[in-house]
């Protein structure tokens, strides 16, 4: 038995609406169709060779990756170089894949807020506003001049082209009215308050405990008092300041260039940067949790969804003897 793409799909763009995706993300299906049946879906954080033969092995047929398959246009489809061959794989075995990226890491939910939580944040918000669902998209006819029903909520920065996807699905205008107070705002990581102050090496201890991280480069005395904590999943490079605007005794997130720690140093802020995948991982879990509940409220039993098992962090710790 199977469920159709499109109730996947459903769920999946319910918890984490392609519109909240940050603006030039690659995000959506990549690799295959959804004008068919899934019987088995595999999360994961990267799709690998090694996750891709996880897949195979499996008989998967849906892989849902944080990280896009295809994220630099392509200039070929060579199968003697390791995307060609990845994607040959991918078809080959009729494995579609489907990227929500930033769209997860924005949601109410997501990794940010799973983040949020794991570190026993208080009050935490987003660290920076990306969008608001600020307009309601109407069905109107071009003929009668009516208004036909009230579709959806759009985001302000998406409008023209959702109006345009929407006249063109249903050959009807779809015209944006703006709202005033009942505007809901979205953004990009979190910031919030420990329950109680740690010094920099205190919770840098525990970043690694709670992360399970092999590693973690950290900005700053370790006996700085910490008491407001910014938090971004990924590649935080560019919130730096808005971190510091809010007021955050430090930073935590991966992939921390040369120049931003040496700007974070000059700046009084703090940063611990465990990694990229350290802080995503748990992503793959999450997706799972999220496609098994939704499956069971639309009372679909017949659909496994497995977390891959795979490893992807490309990193290992060599230290001098």
């Amino acid at each position: 038995m199977s469920a159709s793409g499109q109730l996947l799909r459903e769920i999946i763009e319910n918890f984490a609406p392609r519109r909240f995706a940050m603006d030039g993300d690659k995000t959506g299906l990549q690799v295959g169709s959804f004008d068919r049946s899934f019987s088995k879906v595999l999360t994961t954080l990267d799709v690998t060779p090694e996750v891709v033969q996880e897949a195979v092995d499996n008989k998967v047929d849906l892989i849902v990756s944080h990280h896009a398959v295809v994220f630099r246009p392509l200039k070929d489809l060579r199968t003697d170089n390791p995307k060609g061959a990845l994607l040959e794989t991918l078809i080959k075995n009729d494995i579609a894949v489907y990227v929500p990226h930033t769209a997860m890491d924005i949601t109410s939910g997501g990794i940010n807020d799973q983040l949020a939580a794991l570190f026993d944040l208080e009050d935490a918000r987003y660290l920076k506003e990306t969008g608001r669902d600020a307009s309601v998209l109407l069905a109107c006819s071009e003929q009668a001049g009516e208004a036909l029903t009230t579709v959806h909520c759009v985001a302000s920065r998406s409008a023209r082209s959702e109006a345009k996807q929407f006249k063109n699905f249903h050959g009807v205008e779809g015209y944006q009215i703006p709202l005033d107070s009942h505007s809901t705002p979205r953004g990009i990581g979190r910031i919030g308050r420990l329950k109680k102050p740690l010094t920099l090496q205190e919770l840098a201890d525990t970043v690694l405990a709670k992360l399970s991280a092999p590693f973690l480069r950290m900005i700053g005395s370790g006996d700085k008092e910490i008491k407001k904590v910014a938090l971004l999943c990924g590649d935080g490079n560019r919130f730096l300041h808005d971190a510091q605007r809010q007021g955050a005794d430090v930073l935590i997130t991966g992939d921390v260039y040369y120049h931003t720690a040496l700007e974070a140093k000059a700046m009084g802020i703090a940063i611990l940067d465990p990694g990229h995948n350290a802080t995503e991982r748990l992503v793959g879990p999450l997706w799972k949790d999220i496609l098994d509940k939704g499956l069971s409220e639309r009372k679909v039993s017949d659909v496994e969804v497995m977390a891959s098992k795979i490893a992807t962090e490309p990193f290992t710790v060599h230290v001098a003897s």
